[in-house]
């Protein structure tokens, strides 16, 4: 591209009109025939095109210059710092301030959507999780970099994201998808609850075969709530109380709630009305204490 060329593409691209990018350094008209290569600015007027327009001097000065490789070179440090730090959506938003993407940057976004997706699922919301990956999966088909390892936990991702959006339906590539996928334990943990809750405990069980939790008071929870919904109430209470007994002093308080409750209507399941008092004494001090 000539000069008068990037000066047009550029004013085009950020939507300025001619009058505006002149300002008071020059006239439109004279605008006008630098873009169209009939007269060459001067050194000072070509540093202020390129201020008005963001972009280095050296890319309007350069006849061979890729306006990306200009561009990169001054945000890539801190794009590079961002990312191995973490800190995703800031990583993102440098990203595009350069208005196009190499290989590199296509696979450091489709990484940092990836980690932006599975923040959002973690904290329940499937919809903008959904869309996230959606837009890593984007990110993944731009570059020519390994990337099928981010490919595979955001497909995994959205198979999960999908169930649970319509219903937790009785998809088997639910469990295959959760084996595949590094998750945060909680939120498996209530994916588990939730099965459980809407009746589909056989896919609940499937699942947490498949998903090995490593936490023993949440492995011992779902197994008694397993039991629970498999009509063993004795089971299911004994189960309840080894895990209060082993979290009573360090288990946070909707935690023990959900385990005070569910042992209060497996006491009362079997007839045992003393101990389903207990429990919904316990659980009502705790309701009153925390406000839950």
């Amino acid at each position: 591209m000539t000069l008068g060329q990037k000066i047009r593409s550029l004013r085009k691209e950020r939507g300025l009109t001619q009058a505006a990018l002149c300002g008071e350094h020059m006239t439109r008209n004279m605008l006008s025939q630098i873009e169209n290569d009939v007269a060459t600015p001067s050194l000072q007027t070509v540093c202020f095109l390129a201020k008005q327009l963001t972009v280095p001097v050296g890319y309007l000065l350069d006849d061979g210059a890729d306006a990306l490789v200009y561009r990169k070179a001054g945000l890539i440090d801190q794009i590079r710092a961002h990312y191995a730090s973490g800190r995703w959506q800031d990583c993102i938003d440098d990203c595009k301030q350069l208005s196009d993407f190499d290989d590199e940057l296509a696979l450091l976004l489709a990484d940092c959507y990836l980690q932006e997706g599975l923040t959002a699922f973690y904290k329940g919301h499937l919809e903008s999780a959904a869309h996230l990956i959606d837009t890593c999966l984007r990110f993944t088909a731009r570059t020519c970099y390994p990337k099928d390892a981010i490919r595979e936990r955001a497909d995994a991702l959205l198979t999960i994201i999908r169930s649970l959006r319509d219903g937790l339906t009785d998809d088997p590539s639910l469990c295959v998808a959760a084996s595949r996928a590094d998750y945060g334990e909680e939120y498996l943990y209530h994916t588990l609850l939730q099965l459980i809750d809407r009746g589909k405990s056989d896919l609940a069980a499937q699942l947490f075969d498949s998903v090995r939790l490593t936490s023993p008071r949440y492995r011992k929870h779902i197994n008694a709530r397993l039991a629970q919904a498999a009509y063993n109430h004795q089971r299911a209470a004994s189960l309840l109380r080894e895990v209060l007994e082993e979290s009573a002093s360090n288990a946070d308080a909707r935690f023990l709630l959900r385990l005070y409750a569910d042992l209060e209507n497996c006491a009362k399941a079997v007839s045992d009305y003393e101990g389903a008092y207990h429990a919904a004494v316990a659980k009502n001090e705790l309701i009153a204490k925390f406000h839950l």
